[in-house]
């Protein structure tokens, strides 16, 4: 993006011909084009998973497809929760059995 937009004669990283810094600019307008598109994608996969969808947006579209790729494998925490939820009810009725089972034969 330096090389691009930015120009400083005698610095090497700068000093480019015109056609070079277009081509530069086509490639991040191209770049950021998909960018763009994978970012509309990864908020509706975000809400669609109860993660903060605008956030995923903005990641996405600055980090393209290492982002989209982060988010399409991210669980839904409120499926993970409900089965946390799940596994602490089934230890709770162990643990009563057990109970039960304890006072029965202490009778």
């Amino acid at each position: 993006m330096v090389s691009a937009f930015l120009y400083s004669p005698g610095n090497p990283l700068t000093d480019l011909p015109n056609e070079i810094r277009t081509f530069l600019k086509q490639g991040l307008v191209v770049v950021y084009g998909i960018n763009a598109v994978l970012a509309g994608q990864a908020y509706f996969i975000a809400k669609g998973k109860n993660l903060p969808a605008v956030f995923w947006l903005v990641k996405t579209f600055l980090f393209g497809g290492l982002s989209f790729y982060e988010v399409k494998q991210t669980e839904d925490p409120m499926k993970f929760a409900s089965f946390l939820q799940d596994e602490r009810m089934k230890r709770e009725k162990i643990s009563k059995k057990k109970k039960r089972r304890n006072e029965s034969n202490a009778l």
